[in-house]
């Protein structure tokens, strides 16, 4: 059942998004923890917006900082989009936005839908090029490498704004989706974008609703978060006028999320029409958590996907598939794979992060077992359990 603090924040989202009057006599129970919610999910902004516009007083000196740092963010990250808009123009390199950039237009404000980073999808052979114009030309550096195979890490140094140039939009071939190569494909189905000139791309309309969909399942899945954000982008494109309906269905049915997209379309209408949820285990498993999931329930989500010694065997030697978009020298010389998990962990051999190579195992063997439970359940409502 939901408690207090949760139906109160909800109210909030209903107002900023909806515009749905907050109900009348209403409180905050504890502010605090009304502002811990909210940052989880990265929505502070709109609590402190719907608390103010109300005349009730937010004391949160956190709330007013995130408030006026995401509408400087999002100014920030529409100004650099154009900046690398007029150089990929210029120098010919084709490229799609997604994620926050596309859907920030459906809010009531665009401050409202912030975002990390500006995601960006290259065509394979173009990727690196667009990198280095974007270091050599808008002043961006590398920032630190890990394990990231679907695409790099770039910052601006003057704003600190964060890139990330996508090489693939999807890689985890332990996916329960089937739409890994269906989006990896997506360069077929890409139109030009009005709003650009010759290089700008956008995805069609029942692309963008199923691989939102999609990059949601990905997330709670594989690492046991559900970003807010993600259903509101579903919520808000559920509204669109002259959406392609049928198009939308039939490529949910071709990425194997019908299912999923049900539940969530569900879950998010029940918010933001004040009903009961028809599955609690599934709404607390969202509102307690975090936007992308906590480190530990990342971690225990994996042990109860493969179990334990597989997680940790996992960790120490990456699968070969995956390996090979970290070192594509291996699909030509497969052989190179010892090699290669040398040279790997020898990246990643700094003494941060073995500490928290150590607390992984840690966690993962010693996952508790109400956690497993719980997102047993999780996985059954959801049809995950049976695609194994």
């Amino acid at each position: 059942m939901r408690t207090p603090l949760q139906e109160a924040f909800l109210s909030i989202i209903r107002f900023e998004i909806a515009g749905t009057p907050l109900p009348e006599g209403f409180s905050v129970p504890d502010m605090d923890a009304l502002i811990e919610l909210s940052e989880k999910q990265d929505l502070t902004h709109l609590v402190y917006d719907a608390l103010t516009r109300n005349g009730i007083p937010c004391s949160s000196e956190k709330a007013l900082k995130q408030y006026y740092a995401a509408i400087w963010r999002v100014e920030q990250m529409d100004h650099e989009l154009q900046r690398m808009s007029d150089l990929f123009e210029e120098h010919g390199i084709d490229f799609i936005p997604l994620k926050g950039s596309v859907t920030r237009g459906l809010y009531p404000q665009r401050w409202m839908r912030t975002s990390a980073d500006i995601d960006l999808l290259f065509r394979a052979d173009q990727e690196k090029e667009a990198e280095q114009l974007m270091a050599s030309e808008l002043g961006y550096e590398y920032a630190e490498i890990g394990d990231s195979i679907a695409h790099g890490n770039m910052f601006s140094p003057v704003n600190h704004v964060h890139i990330e140039p996508h090489r693939t939009l999807f890689h985890d071939l332990n996916s329960s989706g089937d739409y890994i190569e269906l989006f990896n494909d997506i360069w077929n189905r890409a139109q030009k974008d009005p709003d650009g000139r010759g290089h700008k791309y956008k995805m069609t309309d029942a692309d963008l609703y199923a691989f939102i969909a999609a990059h949601t399942e990905k997330h709670m899945h594989q690492n046991g978060g559900c970003s807010v954000k993600s259903l509101l982008d579903i919520w808000l494109m559920d509204r669109c006028e002259g959406a392609d309906r049928p198009g939308r269905t039939e490529m949910i049915r071709r990425a194997g999320l019908t299912r999923f997209e049900h539940v969530m379309k569900s879950l998010i209408c029940s918010w933001m029409e004040g009903r009961p949820a028809e599955n609690e285990v599934l709404e607390q498993y969202i509102l307690k958590g975090e936007m992308y999931a906590s480190w530990s329930r990342n971690i225990v989500l994996q042990t109860k996907n493969s179990g334990k010694l597989r997680y940790y065997l996992r960790r120490v030697f990456m699968p070969m598939d995956e390996m090979k978009l970290l070192f594509p020298v291996l699909n030509d010389h497969p052989g190179l794979l010892p090699v290669m998990w040398i040279r790997r962990w020898t990246k990643l051999a700094d003494k941060d992060t073995m500490r928290r190579v150590n607390k992984e195992v840690h966690v993962s063997m010693n996952a508790d077992k109400d956690e497993l439970n719980e997102i047993e359940q999780i996985s059954e409502y959801m049809g995950w359990t049976q695609k194994g």
